[in-house]
């Protein structure tokens, strides 16, 4: 089962380049407090190889129709489509599991990666700032069509 220890090992070891040299660098303190807040209302979609958490996607509802991508990750030394197509597929059962429809998230701009996974999997940009977008999608039905990863 899935525990907040396992999601911050593994956002210190993928968020710090994302967030390094801006005005909000990570705070592993302030950023425990804040999967601590809302761990127990989120929803979650993990991948694991021999018992290690390599990947997970975070949901939470935002208000009755919108749930918000709280947080995302995959292991650097387990990134690859099977992983990934893996990640995916969890994702949207948990869409679905959980009848969402309309999802919004933040990346920061320094993450080109998750920006690319955001486009290929239809959501769009409504708003901007100097460190990051809101994407928002608002239909997730077509997310259990997905299986190919080839934005990577």
């Amino acid at each position: 089962m899935l525990c907040i220890d396992e999601i911050m090992a593994l956002d210190l070891l993928t968020l710090n380049d994302h967030t390094s040299g801006h005005p909000r660098p990570l705070d592993p303190i302030n950023h425990f407090t804040a999967l601590d807040e809302v761990f127990n209302i989120s929803s979650h979609a993990e991948v694991r190889r021999n018992g290690l958490l390599v990947a997970y996607v975070q949901l939470r509802p935002q208000s009755p129709l919108v749930w918000f991508v709280g947080g995302a990750g995959v292991h650097p030394d387990y990134r690859n489509p099977s992983v990934f197509r893996e990640l995916l597929k969890a994702f949207s059962e948990l869409i679905t599991s959980e009848n969402i429809s309309h999802l919004k998230s933040n990346v920061f701009k320094a993450n080109t990666a998750s920006i690319r996974l955001h486009k290929h999997l239809g959501f769009q940009i409504t708003r901007e700032s100097k460190i990051g977008y809101e994407f928002s999608l608002d239909d997730t039905a077509g997310l259990s069509q997905l299986t190919q990863v080839h934005f990577l």
